[in-house]
């Protein structure tokens, strides 16, 4: 999926391919020391809108916003769905 055609803007623009900067180090190790910036729990949906991220996306309730990108949880019923599909 990582290569699909505009499915990630760093493989699209070449950007995956790059050396890691300090900056990416650094936000790598506070990662794996397990700092939190944002609720993530059970986010199954995330985009980037044009503007203000809405609260409820789908019947989703909106659980964080990191930069431009908003992240939405699926009810329990979706989850319930999502998760015995396979």
């Amino acid at each position: 999926m990582l290569h699909q055609p505009y499915a990630f803007e760093a493989v699209t623009h070449g950007y995956l391919y790059q050396q890691t900067g300090k900056k990416e180090k650094c936000l790598v190790h506070r990662i794996i020391n397990v700092e939190s910036l944002w609720s993530k729990n059970y986010s199954l949906w995330y985009f980037k809108p044009p503007g203000l991220c809405s609260t409820i996306w789908y019947n989703h309730p909106q659980v964080g916003r990191y930069k431009s990108h908003c992240f939405y949880q699926p009810t329990a019923q979706t989850r319930e769905n999502v998760y015995t599909i396979f």
